[in-house]
C-alpha cells in the first residue's frame, strides 16, 4: 500500500478576512471535486476509487492537508489524479452550495460533541486562537465562492507545499 500527503499551510489563521474563517473549512471540502479534466466531482471520483483507491482532506488552523492510500501498483496514477484535482480546481458555485451544506451540517454535529467541545478548550488554553462552531456557524454566511476561489490562489502555490510518500 502506497500512502502519500499533500500539505499546504492554508488552514484557518490563512482566512483573509475573520469574519469569513469558515473559507479554508468550506475550501476543503470543494477539493478534489470539478477541475479542468474532469467537469463533474464525481467523474474525478470515480477516476479515482475505480481500484479501490481512498483520498481525503482535512482542514486545522494551520494546515490544509491532501492525503491518498492506494495498491502499491497504481499509486503513479492516482497521484497524477489527486494532483489535478489539488492544481486545476474549477469551485463551482453549485458544489460550493452543496458543500455549504455539508459544512454546516458537520458543524452541527459538532456543536453537540463533547469531546470537540473539550479540544476546543485545550487549544484555548495552549493560546491558539480558535473558535467555537457555534461562533463557526453564525460566520459562515459571510463566505462566498468567490472567497473559496481567492483563497485558493493565495495559499495553493508550489513554495507553500510538502509532500510526503510512504509505501
Amino acid at each position: 500500500v502506497m500512502c502519500a500527503m499533500i500539505n499546504f499551510r492554508a488552514g484557518d489563521h490563512y482566512v483573509s478576512d475573520p469574519q469569513k474563517w469558515e473559507t479554508a473549512h468550506i475550501m476543503e471540502h470543494m477539493s478534489l471535486g470539478a477541475n479542468k479534466k474532469y467537469p463533474k466531482s464525481k467523474q474525478l471520483t470515480a477516476e479515482i476509487e475505480k481500484n479501490g483507491a481512498y483520498t481525503n482532506a482535512q482542514t486545522a488552523l494551520a494546515d490544509m492537508i491532501y492525503t491518498m492510500e492506494c495498491a502499491d501498483f497504481e499509486w503513479q496514477r492516482v497521484l497524477d489524479l489527486m494532483c489535478v484535482g489539488i492544481s486545476q480546481p474549477l469551485f463551482l458555485e453549485e458544489e460550493f452550495k452543496s458543500e455549504y451544506g455539508n459544512v454546516h451540517e458537520e458543524m452541527l454535529y459538532r456543536g453537540n460533541n463533547h469531546g470537540w467541545h473539550l479540544s476546543i478548550e485545550m487549544e484555548k488554553l495552549f493560546g491558539l486562537n480558535v473558535r467555537t462552531f457555534q461562533d463557526r456557524l453564525a460566520l459562515m454566511p459571510n463566505v462566498t465562492v468567490e472567497d473559496v476561489r481567492d483563497h485558493y490562489v493565495r495559499t495553493h502555490y508550489a513554495e507553500n507545499m510538502r509532500f510526503v510518500i510512504a509505501g
